[in-house]
């Protein structure tokens, strides 16, 4: 402890400091997750970056888009939740199993998954949408020819955010 109340870090030779896994844990801050610094006056302040959320319009275009052209419903999640369902933007905990799935950053088949929004899923593809070494999120996709739609949107938006 600090003479603030706060936790101290040294810095090691590479300019990395660990974050205490207390203040992890509060923040949800896990292996893979983007963080943000900016500096306000002698402080630096660090948070989260929930860049999918942050682009709620672009989202929404992108995903009306393809459910114009295709017969699927499509689920976005950041890191920890789940920001689009059933067409509208939303904030619900992402299920302990998909969070497991993307942590391995495959695709894959999922089969059974818990209620999702106001519908239970029994088949999707679950797709993490990494970039730069970064995972920013995942979708997931239900309906005809999931797969390649899937395929096609993760895509599309790590291009987007290259």
């Amino acid at each position: 402890m600090n003479k603030h109340g706060g936790m101290a870090r040294h810095v090691d030779s590479l300019g990395r400091v660990v974050i205490p896994k207390e203040i992890r844990e509060k923040l949800h801050i896990s292996f893979g997750d983007l963080l943000e610094f900016d500096i306000t006056e002698n402080t630096v302040v660090m948070q989260k970056c929930h860049v999918l959320a942050e682009l709620k319009h672009l989202l929404e275009s992108i995903i009306d888009l393809v459910k114009c052209c295709s017969d699927v419903e499509v689920y976005v999640f950041d890191t920890e939740d789940l920001i689009f369902a059933n067409d509208k933007f939303c904030q619900k905990p992402m299920p302990q199993r998909l969070k497991s799935i993307l942590q391995s950053r495959k695709e894959c088949e999922v089969h059974d998954v818990e209620e999702i929004g106001k519908l239970v899923i029994t088949t999707a593809w679950f797709f993490p949408l990494i970039c730069r070494g970064d995972i920013l999120g995942a979708i997931l996709v239900t309906g005809e020819k999931e797969k390649l739609v899937g395929k096609n949107l993760q895509n599309i938006l790590v291009t987007f955010f290259s």
